[in-house]
């Protein structure tokens, strides 16, 4: 696996190309399997990729030395020798399999963005054994696609096969997300229409069942510029007074901190108010722009930021049900539904489950970028 990566990195695609195939040629030979399975495999491999053209076929060790001298032939001998032991193979679409794989390739890349390495991994193998079906393709081909992917990523062996059902449609997984739209200055949040935001959503991110939304609380965000020396227990309490709502629901942080009340600080100071509905919040929003009573609780100037003027965000949980491979990209596909609602959509993901149980959501990251160096050579050879 590090040769491989490191072959990747270093642009040597004919390096990275022997490793796969020694890896690949090894891997069948030591679990008994008939040369032909590895080599018809590499067959195809390398003869969807013009690169792979002036790449020598190395000496592999395990006894599989000598046995990648036909993978560039073409060798008419192994395709026969491939039918006799599989009959299934000669009504195989080569072509179109090629081309799932591809396709599932795809999706499973997307998925490791996420994170979830097992989630994206059962994505691939349900696609990858219904693109070789829909090819006419024997089941074995496709679990030896799998087998020969799954043992070059020791990380994969904790993801468990999943139940694919003998269908291309993939699991139906349910995504809790915390949404944030941020609206501009002069956005009146009565207008606001919690049916145009499920209808944007579902639109954005391509599914057939309509989200579900709550709007759990309004945010008034604001930046001042206060004196030096000045007291935010003070700025937080005159906030709250002049507002008429609790001072708990007044956080005051600085760009790297929250502020603990009482401390002092000099100059910006970004100010976020939470309300429960959007009448309070249209009338915090304009009285935030009256710095007067803050002027008096601190005893010196304040303005309002440039640029940075009261304005609302409204905090929705949107639960999503969706295919595997759109709840690994839903933060991304989110943020396209903003323009429909006239704010800017950030969200963050609460929970996921999917319908045959929770998926390997512990998976790290670094085992994700692992597997994406494999991903990059098969994307190379299919």
């Amino acid at each position: 696996m590090t040769a491989l990566t490191s072959a990747l990195h270093a642009g040597d695609v004919c390096g990275a190309w022997s490793t796969f195939e020694c890896c690949v040629t090894d891997a069948y030979s030591a679990a008994g399997c008939d040369a032909s399975q590895a080599n018809g495999i590499l067959v195809a491999s390398r003869s969807s990729s013009p690169a792979l053209a002036n790449c020598a076929s190395p000496t592999c060790s395990g006894g599989s030395s000598g046995q990648g001298s036909n993978v560039g032939d073409g060798a008419s001998g192994n395709d026969d020798s491939q039918n006799a032991h599989n009959p299934s193979s000669a009504s195989c679409d080569s072509t179109a399999s090629q081309s799932a794989g591809q396709a599932c390739l795809t999706q499973m890349i997307q998925g490791l963005a996420g994170g979830d390495a097992c989630g994206a991994w059962d994505v691939f193998e349900c696609c990858l054994k219904s693109g070789y079906a829909t090819a006419g393709c024997d089941t074995s081909q496709a679990n030896a696609m799998l087998s020969a992917t799954r043992s070059t990523q020791p990380a994969l062996s904790e993801c468990a096969s999943p139940i694919c059902g003998g269908s291309s449609e993939p699991t139906e997984v349910t995504t809790v997300l915390m949404t944030q739209v941020r609206f501009p200055a002069d956005f009146d949040p009565t207008t606001f229409d919690l049916d145009t935001y499920v209808t944007a959503v579902k639109t954005a991110l391509g599914i057939s069942t309509s989200p579900e939304a709550v709007l759990k609380m309004w945010e008034i965000l604001v930046t001042y510029l206060v004196p030096a020396g000045s007291d935010m227990g003070a700025l937080a309490t005159a906030i709250a007074t002049s507002n008429g709502i609790e001072e708990a629901d007044v956080a005051l942080a600085t760009a790297s901190r929250r502020l603990n009340l009482g401390r002092r600080l000099n100059g910006q100071v970004d100010a976020k108010i939470v309300v429960s509905d959007a009448v309070k919040a249209q009338e915090v929003k304009v009285n935030a722009a009256n710095v007067g009573v803050l002027e008096t609780a601190l005893g010196g100037a304040v303005t309002v930021k440039p640029g940075s003027e009261p304005a609302v965000a409204a905090v929705i949980e949107t639960v999503v049900r969706s295919d595997e491979n759109k709840a690994n990209n839903l933060q991304s596909l989110m943020s396209d539904a903003g323009a429909a609602v006239g704010g800017t959509i950030t969200a963050e993901i609460a929970t996921k489950s999917s319908e045959g149980g929770g998926n390997a959501e512990s998976a790290s990251v670094r085992s994700s970028s692992i597997m994406l160096a494999t991903l990059m050579l098969l994307r190379l050879v299919m």
